[in-house]
Protein backbone atom coordinates (compact mmCIF):
# COMPACT_ATOMS: atom_id res chain seq x y z
CA UNK A 1 0.00 0.00 0.00
CA UNK A 2 1.45 3.35 -0.99
CA UNK A 3 0.84 6.76 0.52
CA UNK A 4 -1.44 9.15 -1.35
CA UNK A 5 0.19 12.10 -3.10
CA UNK A 6 0.76 15.26 -1.04
CA UNK A 7 -1.73 17.26 -3.12
CA UNK A 8 -4.54 14.77 -2.40
CA UNK A 9 -4.40 14.65 1.42
CA UNK A 10 -5.61 18.19 2.15
CA UNK A 11 -9.16 17.02 2.82
CA UNK A 12 -7.82 14.53 5.36
CA UNK A 13 -5.50 16.80 7.32
CA UNK A 14 -7.67 19.93 7.59
CA UNK A 15 -9.99 18.45 10.19
CA UNK A 16 -7.27 17.92 12.80
CA UNK A 17 -6.30 21.58 13.28
CA UNK A 18 -9.95 22.61 13.31
CA UNK A 19 -10.71 20.18 16.12
CA UNK A 20 -7.50 20.67 18.12
CA UNK A 21 -7.48 24.46 17.96
CA UNK A 22 -11.17 24.70 18.84
CA UNK A 23 -10.91 22.38 21.83
CA UNK A 24 -7.82 24.23 23.09
CA UNK A 25 -10.03 27.25 23.74
CA UNK A 26 -12.17 25.19 26.13
CA UNK A 27 -9.08 24.32 28.20
CA UNK A 28 -7.91 27.93 28.31
CA UNK A 29 -11.32 28.95 29.66
CA UNK A 30 -11.18 26.12 32.22
CA UNK A 31 -7.75 27.36 33.29
CA UNK A 32 -9.15 30.89 33.68
CA UNK A 33 -11.74 29.60 36.16
CA UNK A 34 -9.41 27.13 37.87
CA UNK A 35 -5.97 28.82 37.90
CA UNK A 36 -4.67 26.37 40.49
CA UNK A 37 -5.12 23.60 37.88
CA UNK A 38 -2.81 25.28 35.34
CA UNK A 39 -0.78 22.08 34.92
CA UNK A 40 -3.86 20.17 33.83
CA UNK A 41 -5.84 22.79 31.91
CA UNK A 42 -3.11 25.21 30.88
CA UNK A 43 -0.68 22.58 29.66
CA UNK A 44 -3.41 20.56 27.91
CA UNK A 45 -4.40 23.72 26.04
CA UNK A 46 -0.77 24.27 25.05
CA UNK A 47 -0.41 20.72 23.71
CA UNK A 48 -3.63 21.08 21.73
CA UNK A 49 -2.47 24.44 20.34
CA UNK A 50 0.91 23.04 19.34
CA UNK A 51 -0.70 20.07 17.57
CA UNK A 52 -3.32 22.29 15.95
CA UNK A 53 -0.78 24.87 14.81
CA UNK A 54 1.45 22.20 13.30
CA UNK A 55 -1.67 20.75 11.68
CA UNK A 56 -2.65 24.18 10.32
CA UNK A 57 0.80 24.50 8.79
CA UNK A 58 0.51 21.08 7.15
CA UNK A 59 -3.02 21.93 5.99
CA UNK A 60 -1.73 25.15 4.40
CA UNK A 61 1.06 23.28 2.60
CA UNK A 62 -1.21 20.51 1.33
CA UNK A 63 -3.81 23.12 0.37
CA UNK A 64 -1.27 24.97 -1.76
CA UNK A 65 -0.37 21.70 -3.50
CA UNK A 66 -4.06 20.92 -4.07
CA UNK A 67 -4.74 24.42 -5.40
CA UNK A 68 -1.88 24.09 -7.90
CA UNK A 69 -3.47 20.88 -9.17
CA UNK A 70 -7.03 22.23 -9.67
CA UNK A 71 -6.85 25.98 -10.26
CA UNK A 72 -6.54 25.78 -14.06
CA UNK A 73 -9.82 23.84 -14.28
CA UNK A 74 -12.03 26.13 -12.18
CA UNK A 75 -14.82 28.46 -13.14
CA UNK A 76 -14.37 32.14 -12.23
CA UNK A 77 -16.58 31.92 -9.09
CA UNK A 78 -14.80 28.76 -7.94
CA UNK A 79 -11.41 30.38 -8.57
CA UNK A 80 -12.45 33.38 -6.48
CA UNK A 81 -13.55 31.06 -3.67
CA UNK A 82 -10.24 29.18 -3.92
CA UNK A 83 -8.36 32.50 -3.59
CA UNK A 84 -10.44 33.46 -0.55
CA UNK A 85 -9.93 30.04 1.04
CA UNK A 86 -6.18 30.17 0.39
CA UNK A 87 -5.82 33.63 1.90
CA UNK A 88 -7.92 32.66 4.91
CA UNK A 89 -5.84 29.50 5.35
CA UNK A 90 -2.61 31.47 5.47
CA UNK A 91 -4.14 34.02 7.83
CA UNK A 92 -5.44 31.24 10.08
CA UNK A 93 -2.02 29.56 10.20
CA UNK A 94 -0.28 32.84 11.00
CA UNK A 95 -2.82 33.80 13.68
CA UNK A 96 -2.44 30.51 15.50
CA UNK A 97 1.35 30.58 15.29
CA UNK A 98 1.24 34.01 16.94
CA UNK A 99 -1.40 32.95 19.47
CA UNK A 100 0.53 29.83 20.44
CA UNK A 101 3.67 31.91 21.08
CA UNK A 102 1.56 34.43 23.02
CA UNK A 103 0.06 31.60 25.06
CA UNK A 104 3.50 30.42 26.14
CA UNK A 105 4.15 33.98 27.34
CA UNK A 106 0.82 34.02 29.22
CA UNK A 107 1.65 30.65 30.81
CA UNK A 108 5.03 31.94 31.95
CA UNK A 109 3.82 35.32 33.26
CA UNK A 110 3.28 34.16 36.87
CA UNK A 111 6.85 32.89 36.99
CA UNK A 112 8.34 35.96 35.34
CA UNK A 113 6.30 38.59 37.16
CA UNK A 114 5.93 36.74 40.44
CA UNK A 115 3.94 38.18 43.31
CA UNK A 116 3.33 41.47 41.53
CA UNK A 117 0.73 39.67 39.43
CA UNK A 118 -2.52 39.33 41.37
CA UNK A 119 -4.98 36.52 40.61
CA UNK A 120 -7.47 39.12 39.33
CA UNK A 121 -4.94 40.64 36.94
CA UNK A 122 -3.94 37.18 35.71
CA UNK A 123 -7.60 36.39 35.03
CA UNK A 124 -7.83 39.62 33.05
CA UNK A 125 -4.78 38.66 30.97
CA UNK A 126 -6.31 35.24 30.29
CA UNK A 127 -9.68 36.82 29.45
CA UNK A 128 -8.05 39.13 26.90
CA UNK A 129 -6.21 36.14 25.46
CA UNK A 130 -9.48 34.16 25.28
CA UNK A 131 -11.11 37.04 23.39
CA UNK A 132 -8.27 37.15 20.84
CA UNK A 133 -8.29 33.36 20.52
CA UNK A 134 -12.08 33.27 20.04
CA UNK A 135 -11.75 35.81 17.20
CA UNK A 136 -9.10 33.61 15.61
CA UNK A 137 -11.46 30.63 15.93
CA UNK A 138 -13.95 32.70 13.93
CA UNK A 139 -11.35 33.05 11.17
CA UNK A 140 -10.70 29.31 11.43
CA UNK A 141 -14.43 28.65 10.97
CA UNK A 142 -14.59 30.99 7.95
CA UNK A 143 -11.62 29.16 6.43
CA UNK A 144 -13.29 25.79 6.89
CA UNK A 145 -16.58 27.10 5.52
CA UNK A 146 -14.86 28.42 2.39
CA UNK A 147 -13.16 25.05 1.94
CA UNK A 148 -16.47 23.28 2.40
CA UNK A 149 -18.05 25.49 -0.25
CA UNK A 150 -15.22 24.62 -2.65
CA UNK A 151 -15.92 20.92 -2.21
CA UNK A 152 -19.70 20.86 -1.90
CA UNK A 153 -20.85 23.86 -3.93
CA UNK A 154 -18.15 23.96 -6.63
CA UNK A 155 -17.23 20.24 -6.61
CA UNK A 156 -13.53 21.08 -6.33
CA UNK A 157 -11.28 18.26 -5.20
CA UNK A 158 -8.10 16.46 -6.13
CA UNK A 159 -8.68 12.91 -7.29
CA UNK A 160 -6.73 10.21 -5.54
CA UNK A 161 -4.87 8.09 -8.04
CA UNK A 162 -6.42 4.71 -8.64
CA UNK A 163 -4.48 2.02 -6.87
CA UNK A 164 -4.12 -1.60 -7.81
CA UNK A 165 -7.25 -3.70 -7.58
CA UNK A 166 -7.21 -5.74 -4.36
CA UNK A 167 -6.68 -9.47 -5.00
CA UNK A 168 -10.12 -10.38 -3.62
CA UNK A 169 -11.79 -8.15 -6.27
CA UNK A 170 -9.79 -9.45 -9.25
CA UNK A 171 -11.34 -12.04 -11.48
Amino acid sequence: MSLPPWNAVHSLVVHFPIALLSVALVFVVLWMFRPEAWRLFGMTALLLMLGGTIGATVATLTGEASADKVEDHLSAPAHDMLEEHSELGETTRNLFIALTVAYVIVLMMPRWVGRRLTPASMRLVILLYVAAYALACGVLARTGHAGGRLVHEFDTHVEWPAGPTPPHQQE
